[in-house]
């Protein structure tokens, strides 16, 4: 499939960073205490964002706080978050997308198509 320019191929790996990503995490891991370790690496399936997504939209902000993984300062941001990384993985073809707690500090490795794309 090609949307904007880049294709994706079965093989392709989508990682999610960050806020919205490590936090569908942690909620789908049932976290109380945030674990870097159990985050990183974790798959989520486009159907558990859709669940979680399901659970906190009704939900006030003070009331997604009492759900496990979900960390004060987030509450209001992560309906959102949920739903552009749903749309993300719809409009590349994508099922699943792996989490990465380490963030963008390890910078990014593109293929030499994929840096010709960008140009």
């Amino acid at each position: 499939m090609t949307a904007q320019g880049v294709t994706v191929t079965p093989d392709t790996l989508l990682v999610g960073t960050a806020g919205t990503a490590t936090t569908l995490a942690a909620i789908s891991l049932g976290m109380t205490e945030y674990d870097y370790r159990k985050v990183q690496g974790y798959r989520l399936e486009s159907a558990e964002i859709r669940r979680i997504y399901q659970l906190l939209l009704p939900l006030t902000p003070a009331e997604r706080l009492q759900v496990a993984g979900l960390e004060k300062g987030r509450e209001d941001l992560i309906v959102a978050g949920c739903l552009i990384t749903l749309l993300t993985l719809q409009r590349f073809g994508m099922e699943q997308m792996t989490v990465s707690d380490y963030g963008l500090l390890e910078g990014l490795v593109v293929s030499e198509t994929a840096s010709e794309i960008v140009r």
